[in-house]
């Protein structure tokens, strides 16, 4: 970025930073430390022998870099190595032998001389000449060192390749690596993408063969792209690397690019029974795979179901066994598990097979209702007989229900309902029979005077359904909506003659009907007399 820059010195050419100046070759230095300025025949390019630690320049007048020959191609060209073992062939003028080099020998002939009185002055003007120009090359040396270090840190930069690590989904149609060499100033010679693992590295595609079964090179200006079509698991911790070749002859790698697939299967669901007898247990697991380890959700006819009831279910940790120690006819259905992370949520989460897990029960209901004993029966499987009994002899049967109508003397029998479905059988008594109670009828008074009033009762009476009340005097029906005669009870059940006449007296009853209970099965009451005393004046 800064240009080239040329400074004439008659320092030697710089081998490294921090260590004494050395030149190309090692003679050469020698003459020159040894007396600046003095004039060296320039010598052939040394030869090098195989495994000889070198340095080499990637062109004229780079930085010389570490390396080692590994092969010779030719009489001028050689093949070395760097240390992060990346190979280079190049021309032995730019390959150099790693030597250090002695530091300049003092004069032996001043050794251990004194300084005559004649000669002391010119020696001492020539000493403070000599430091002189030591000062001057000293500085020279450091100019040029800085220069170098500002010429050649920028450049480092400037060349750069730079990738990223990328993740995708299997099923995704591509995944794209992207590869940035904007910042590299020379013109791009090749572009390569390699594929780097313990054992090496290998070349999947370059910008001559940009197609390579499911890796392909997409280039626009400044970018080199790997495109993998249809990315699998296998491919998840694979690692690429971005290499730009110059024009200049310069190598230039992008950092590792490592691939992350998240994959994501429909978890298999198996059940310990596909059927169970009511009150044993059951086991149902669910067995995901996927990266990242993805969570569960149980479903059951459908819906989600909650398995935090500990009295019902015990699970497993991460919910991929419930158990259900006593199953009830309510845990029969259809149950599948739904596997979910975070790359693969909703729709995009996996569902597993479905199982179907059948409760054995048979359950009886018999009870009597509307005058009648219904015994009805449910289960699985379908119950395919259900019979009453009384005193032991079968007198109804059905399929799914049946019924008997109640009376007396039913409700004074043993009676059962007995069902089948082919697997299990049951017997249920009937609890309650309830029959229709006459009712009692009462009165305030059995006499009363003319003019006073007088109350009658007919007591509840106990019946299913609840029943109705009509009130009769003499034998006849009699009507009780005479509001100036009669005061009624809601439900009838008492009417109230506030002044009783003498066609008030006769013979009362009450008769309680339902509507599995009418005429003649209704149920009267008792009689009552009432007698109303005239205060007659003769």
């Amino acid at each position: 970025m800064f240009g080239h820059i040329y400074i004439k010195t008659n320092l030697p050419a710089i081998k490294n930073f921090g260590t004494l100046a050395t030149t190309q070759y090692g003679e050469k230095i020698e003459r020159r430390t040894s007396a600046y300025g003095e004039s060296h025949i320039e010598k052939q390019p040394p030869k090098f022998n195989i495994g000889q630690p070198c340095r080499f320049q990637m062109k004229p007048k780079s930085i010389w870099q570490p390396a080692t020959v590994v092969s010779k191609t030719s009489d001028r060209n050689y093949t070395v190595e760097t240390p992060s073992g990346i190979q280079y062939t190049r021309d032995r003028v730019n390959i150099k032998p790693e030597k250090t080099y002695p530091k300049p020998q003092q004069n032996p002939t001043n050794q251990g001389s004194a300084i005559s009185p004649d000669t002391a002055p010119e020696t001492a003007a020539q000493s403070v000449n000599n430091n002189s120009a030591s000062l001057v090359h000293l500085f020279q040396f450091l100019l040029y060192l800085v220069l170098l270090l500002l010429l050649s840190v920028p450049n480092v930069y400037s060349q750069s390749v730079v990738t990223f690590n990328e993740v995708a989904k299997e099923g995704n149609s591509v995944v794209v690596i992207p590869c940035n060499y904007s910042q590299v100033t020379n013109t791009p010679l090749a572009i390569i993408w390699k594929e780097v693992n313990d054992t090496g590295e290998a070349i999947i595609v370059n910008n001559k063969d940009t197609v390579n079964g499911r890796y392909s090179l997409r280039t626009t200006p400044g970018n080199a792209d790997l495109v993998i079509t249809k990315p699998v698991r296998s491919d998840t911790q694979k690692r690429f690397q971005c290499q730009i070749l110059t024009k200049s002859g310069e190598s230039i790698n992008s950092n590792l690019s490592i691939l992350t697939v998240y994959y994501l299967d429909e978890p298999v669901l198996s059940a310990s029974a596909s059927s169970v007898y009511e009150g044993k247990p059951v086991t149902l697991t669910c067995k995901p795979d996927g990266d990242p380890h993805p969570s569960i959700t149980w479903y059951k006819d459908g819906q989600a179901l909650s398995t935090t009831d500990s009295t019902r279910f015990t699970t497993s940790e991460g919910a991929l066994e419930i158990h259900i120690e006593a199953t009830n006819a309510a845990d029969g259905g259809l149950y599948m598990c739904k596997a979910e992370s975070d790359p693969f949520r909703g729709e995009d989460g996996k569902t597993s097979n479905q199982i179907d897990l059948k409760v054995i029960y048979l359950k009886i209901t018999f009870e009597s209702k509307d005058g009648a004993a219904t015994c009805t029966a449910e289960g699985y499987p379908e119950p395919s007989s259900v019979m009453i009994y009384k005193d032991g002899k079968m007198i109804e049967n059905g399929t799914l229900t049946t019924s008997v109508k109640i009376y007396e003397e039913i409700c004074k029998s043993n009676i059962t309902c007995y069902a089948e479905n082919g697997k299990v059988n049951a017997t249920e008594p009937l609890k309650t029979c309830k029959d229709l109670d006459a009712p009692v009828l009462s009165a305030s008074v059995s006499s009363v005077y003319e003019g006073k009033p007088v109350t009658l009762t007919c007591s509840k009476p106990d019946g299913d359904p609840h029943p109705s009340i009509t009130w009769y005097k003499d034998g006849q029906a009699l009507s009780i909506t005479d509001s100036t005669t009669f005061t009624a009870s809601e439900d009838a059940l008492e009417i109230h003659i506030e002044a009783a006449t003498a066609a008030d007296g006769g013979r009362y009853t009450c008769k309680a009907e339902s509507d599995q209970f009418r005429g003649k099965d209704g149920k009267t009451s008792n009689q009552i007399d009432l007698k109303v005393i005239c205060m007659c004046i003769f």
